[in-house]
């Protein structure tokens, strides 16, 4: 076998882009490691190399989503998980009904791929799309695959490159459909339009779909004109020069590609955290101060939400998994949708105490202790600082003083405090 060819998309450098395309399991571990507040502990038992790959457009998208908070990485552990993850991730990058290019030819020539059995690659039987049930599509290799003809039935997307030096390119030499919502031209990945003079070639896909540029390109050498065009939802959202279209093939090159969300937010969080939600909008026209964005989201209990915010913030959500979809609509025509998974973990209740704890002026004291897990000790009610080793009660003077203690879920969860009062009494006076 071909080791190029079975490890899909090996990127030319250690790129973060092509690690989140090409194995998304592979990266659940460290992208634990991000989570806000550091709620994961034990992040190394999170990390999974799974050869199940799921590159539907809304799970490549949701890859996508953790490249907006890369700032939050801890450097060192990222390259150190990186590297992990260059050896492994793009063995295990290929899923049931997968399709790849062994050769240059026509789309619809059944030779020219390879499909994914579950096992292993073997010669396909039928073409992408030509029957239900295609999963992922890659043309790689530096083959060069033609588009003539409509493809019959939908697929989950297409990726045009592979990162290892050759152009790949998908050529569209007549106007056709395909019915994928996504599309992603990505290292040595080309795009290119080659009907005849005065004839179209346009590339139609369904509503809400994405043309994503990562590292490819799409030709716009002469003859660059109209008739060279890219339809999203039977509108033309750009073509070569940019006439008769809002967007050129050069603008899709600079800004990556057609508009999109790629929603993201700060979970995992807390019961009584504030949930933030981001759309995250990308490629041509995300940054039109005209652009509506439309939010609902469905969660335990019947829980529903709504809004028109870009970046809207929850508070009192109860624990559980929720589920958040955002849609941009980009000059009242366009429209891209994607949703987040959110997850909002439970507090435990305060640990258990005895209060109070009495000594006398002098005596020796021992620390206080409660019952819980991760236990957090405090001298206040509410703020400061916790504290993880247990107090010893001063017995210096008689009184009253007040001590707390919470308790730590597994998620990094801090439950209420539970109060422990130690009382000094006086010595008694000898009687004359």
């Amino acid at each position: 076998m071909n080791t190029e060819r079975f490890l899909i998309g090996k990127p030319k450098n250690l790129d973060l882009n092509h690690l989140l395309l090409h194995d998304k399991n592979a990266l659940t571990g460290l992208l634990h490691l991000t989570n806000n507040n550091n709620k994961n502990i034990n992040c190394m038992n999170n990390l999974t190399t799974s050869p199940q790959k799921k590159l539907n457009f809304k799970e490549i998208f949701k890859e996508r989503q953790e490249l907006f908070s890369l700032s939050l990485f801890n450097k060192k552990a990222f390259f150190v998980f990186a590297f992990i993850l260059f050896f492994t991730g793009q063995i295990f990058a290929q899923t049931l009904n997968d399709y790849r290019s062994v050769a240059s030819g026509n789309w619809t020539t059944v030779s020219i791929w390879e499909v994914y059995n579950g096992t292993n690659w073997v010669s396909a039987t039928s073409f992408p799309g030509e029957n239900p049930g295609t999963n992922d599509v890659f043309i790689i290799g530096g083959d060069t695959i033609t588009l003539t003809a409509s493809v019959p039935f939908s697929f989950n997307s297409l990726t045009v490159g592979d990162g290892l030096g050759s152009r790949s390119t998908l050529e569209v030499s007549a106007s056709v459909d395909l019915l994928t919502l996504l599309v992603t031209f990505t290292d040595d990945g080309f795009g290119t339009w080659t009907a005849p003079s005065n004839n179209a070639s346009v590339l139609s896909l369904p509503v809400s779909a994405a043309v994503v540029i990562d590292g490819g390109e799409l030709d716009t050498s002469n003859p660059c004109n109209h008739n060279k065009a890219i339809k999203i939802g039977g509108i033309v959202y750009s073509n070569c020069n940019g006439s008769k279209a809002d967007y050129s093939f050069e603008d899709l090159n600079n800004d990556g590609g057609s508009i999109y969300v790629a929603p993201t937010s700060n979970s995992p969080i807390c019961e009584g955290e504030t949930l933030e939600l981001f759309a995250n909008p990308a490629g041509t026209g995300s940054t039109d101060p005209t652009n509506t964005f439309s939010w609902s989201g469905t969660g335990p209990g019947g829980y529903t939400f709504s809004s028109t915010s870009q970046d809207p913030t929850i508070s009192g959500i109860l624990s559980g998994t929720y589920n958040f979809e955002v849609t941009i609509t980009h000059n009242s025509t366009y429209t891209n949708t994607n949703s987040v998974e959110v997850v909002v973990n439970s507090s435990p209740t305060a640990p258990t105490v005895t209060s109070p704890v009495t000594y006398c002026i002098g005596d020796t004291a021992v620390p206080l202790t409660a019952t819980g897990t991760s236990l957090l000790w405090y001298t206040v009610l509410s703020g400061g600082t916790g504290s993880a080793t247990a107090p010893t009660p001063s017995t210096a003077a008689a009184g009253s003083t007040s001590y707390y203690v919470s308790q730590t879920s597994f998620y990094g969860c801090e439950g209420p405090r539970a109060e422990i009062v130690v009382t000094v009494n006086s010595l008694p006076t000898a009687e004359a």
